[in-house]
C-alpha cells in the first residue's frame, strides 16, 4: 500500500482486518489506507463505507469529458468545439450530456427522451428525433459525429478519416 501511494495510485483502499486496535487502525490509514475497518462487521456498514469512498472518488474525476472536438466543462456544464462555445438549447444541452458522458455507445431512445423531456407531459415520443437533427446540425463540420442507430438509439463518437474505399461504399 505504501508503495502503490508512493507512485501516486488514486484507488481507493478499504482495509478490512482482524487487526482492531487503534495502533493498527492509525497504522493503516498512516499506509495510505482511505478507510479501515475491522471484524467482525455489520455489511450495512461495509456498504456504507463502500458508497462513501465512491462519493469521494467522484471528486477525483476529470474535468473535462471529449469526444472528437467537442468538449463538455464539467464545473460550468458548459460544451465546447475546440475552445470556442457551442450554442445550445436546453434539451440539446442534455441530450448531448447523456450521450457524451459514454462516447462510443448506443444511448436508447426512450433514455434520451426521459432525461431531455423530463418534466414535460404532453410531448410525443418522436420529439426526440428533433432535438437529435438539431445537434446534429450543429456538429457539421466538427471531428465529433452524432449517430442514428436503427431501433436502438443514438451514439456520439469522434469522426475517423475513411479510407477512399469506405468513401466509395
Amino acid at each position: 500500500l505504501q508503495r502503490s501511494r508512493t507512485a501516486h495510485t488514486s484507488t481507493p483502499v478499504l482495509t478490512l482486518t482482524a487487526r482492531s486496535s487503534i495502533g493498527d487502525r492509525i497504522a493503516g490509514l498512516n499506509a495510505g489506507g482511505d478507510d479501515y475497518l475491522s471484524k467482525p462487521f455489520d455489511l450495512d456498514e461495509l456498504e456504507a463505507r463502500i458508497r462513501a469512498l465512491a462519493r469521494r472518488i467522484r471528486g477525483y474525476e476529470e474535468k473535462t469529458i471529449r469526444c472528437g472536438n467537442l468538449r463538455l466543462d464539467r464545473e460550468s456544464g458548459a460544451f465546447y468545439i475546440e475552445d470556442e462555445p457551442l450554442e445550445l438549447t436546453p434539451r440539446e444541452q442534455a441530450m448531448l450530456k447523456v450521450l457524451i458522458a459514454k462516447p462510443g455507445h448506443a444511448v436508447s431512445k426512450e433514455r434520451l427522451f426521459r432525461v431531455v423531456f423530463a418534466d414535460e407531459e404532453q410531448v410525443h415520443f418522436e420529439a426526440i428525433e428533433v432535438v437529435a437533427h438539431r445537434l446534429r446540425k450543429k456538429l457539421t463540420g466538427t471531428k465529433t459525429v452524432l449517430m442514428t442507430l436503427r431501433g436502438l438509439g443514438y451514439l456520439l463518437r469522434e469522426e475517423t478519416a475513411r479510407t477512399d474505399t469506405e468513401k466509395n461504399i
